[in-house]
C-alpha cells in the first residue's frame, strides 16, 4: 500500500515527466517550422525593387525548406498599417514584411513620434538584398561628371533642379548625402516632385529638370537606350550594365542602397530568427542567388539580425539629420 510520501514522489515523478514530453513536443513542433505556406506582406504593389527582392528571396528559400509562399501586395498608406499587421500577427514565423528604407528608416525619421508603433520592437530577422542608386541627366547636359554638377551647384543651387519622392523617399536622402558632402544647400535646390522611377526617367530624359535620382535598375533601360546619361553609382563596386561610370566610393563619396530584408512580429522564438539568419546568410554567399538579383537589378546585401537592427538605427539618425538641415 502507498504512503503519502510514495504518493508525493509519484506525483513529483508524473509532473517531471509531463514538463519532458511538453518540451520534447515543443522541440518537435519547432523542428517542423515551416509546416504551412508563410505570408510575406509586401507595402508595395508588385513589380517594384521590393517585391521582386521578396518573391526571389521566396524561391531560393523555397527550395532550401521545401516551404510554401504567399506574398501578399498591400501598398499605400508608407508602409503603416501594414506593419501594424504585422505587430498583429502571432509571432510563430508565418507572418513576414518586406523591408525596405522607405517604410522603416525614411519613415521613422520623417515621423518617430507620430507612429502607431516602435520600430525596434519587431523582430528583425536580416538584410540580404539591396540597389544602389544613379544620378542621371538629359543627354543634352553640360555635365559630363557628378564633380562638375556639384561644383557649379554649389555656386548656384537655384538652378541644379532635382526629381523627388518625397522626405520618405531614399532617392531624397542619397541627393542630402552628395549636397551635404559636396556642401550644396538643399533648400536652395528646386525639388520637382514625381511619383516613382518612370516620371523620373521621363522627366530627366525630356530636359524637365537638371538631374534625375534613380535606382540604377529603373535607369538601365534609359541609359541603355542613350535617352539619359548616368554619371555615379553609389555603390562599391563598378557595375558592368553601366560601363565607364565610376562609383560613389571612388568619387569620396559612400555607399548609399535600398536595401530590402525581412522581419517578423514581436517577440518572435529565436530558434525561427535564427533558422532565417542562417538561410538569408546563405543566400548572400550562393552564385545561383546572385544571378537571380541581377535579373531583378538587385545586389547582395547582407547583415544578420542584429546587424540588421543596428543598420537601421544609424540609417534613421543620420536621415534624421540629413532632413532636419536647412
Amino acid at each position: 500500500m502507498l504512503n503519502k510520501r510514495h504518493c508525493l514522489l509519484a506525483g513529483t515523478a508524473i509532473t517531471a515527466l509531463a514538463v519532458t514530453v511538453t518540451w520534447a513536443s515543443m522541440a518537435i513542433a519547432q523542428d517542423k517550422y515551416p509546416s504551412r505556406p508563410i505570408d510575406i506582406i509586401v507595402p508595395f504593389a508588385p513589380g517594384g525593387s521590393t517585391d521582386l527582392s521578396a518573391r526571389t528571396t521566396a524561391a531560393y528559400v523555397s527550395k532550401k525548406w521545401g516551404a510554401t509562399f504567399n506574398i501578399i501586395n498591400k501598398p499605400g498608406a508608407r508602409g503603416i498599417p501594414q506593419t501594424q499587421d504585422l505587430y498583429r500577427a502571432k509571432p510563430d514565423g508565418y507572418t513576414l514584411l518586406a523591408e525596405n528604407p522607405t517604410t522603416n528608416t525614411m519613415l521613422a525619421a520623417a515621423m518617430q513620434k507620430e507612429l502607431p508603433f516602435d520600430t525596434f520592437e519587431r523582430s528583425f530577422l536580416g538584410l540580404n538584398t539591396g540597389t544602389p542608386f544613379t544620378v542621371i541627366v538629359p543627354p543634352a547636359s553640360p555635365y559630363k561628371t557628378l564633380g562638375e554638377m556639384l561644383d557649379d551647384a554649389k555656386k548656384n543651387p537655384e538652378k541644379l533642379s532635382y526629381t523627388s519622392q518625397g522626405s520618405t523617399g531614399m532617392p531624397d536622402y542619397f541627393i542630402r548625402v552628395l549636397f551635404q558632402k559636396a556642401g550644396v544647400d538643399v533648400a536652395k535646390a528646386p525639388a520637382i516632385m514625381v511619383t516613382g522611377a518612370a516620371p523620373t526617367i521621363t522627366m530627366t530624359a525630356g530636359g524637365n529638370v537638371a538631374m534625375g535620382l534613380s535606382s540604377a535598375s529603373g535607369a538601365l533601360a534609359g541609359v541603355k537606350s542613350g535617352i539619359i546619361r548616368a554619371l555615379v553609382i553609389s555603390s562599391k563596386d563598378r557595375d558592368p550594365d553601366f560601363p565607364g561610370v565610376p562609383t560613389t566610393v571612388e568619387l569620396g563619396y559612400p555607399v548609399v542602397i535600398s536595401w530590402n530584408g525581412l522581419s517578423a512580429p514581436p517577440k518572435t522564438p529565436k530558434p525561427i530568427v535564427e533558422m532565417w539568419e542562417k538561410v538569408l546568410a546563405e543566400s548572400a554567399k550562393d552564385p545561383e542567388f546572385h544571378e537571380s538579383l541581377k535579373k531583378i537589378g538587385a545586389v547582395p546585401f547582407h547583415y544578420d539580425s542584429a546587424g540588421m537592427k543596428e543598420f537601421i538605427r544609424n540609417e534613421i539618425n543620420e536621415a534624421g539629420k540629413l532632413f532636419a538641415a536647412k
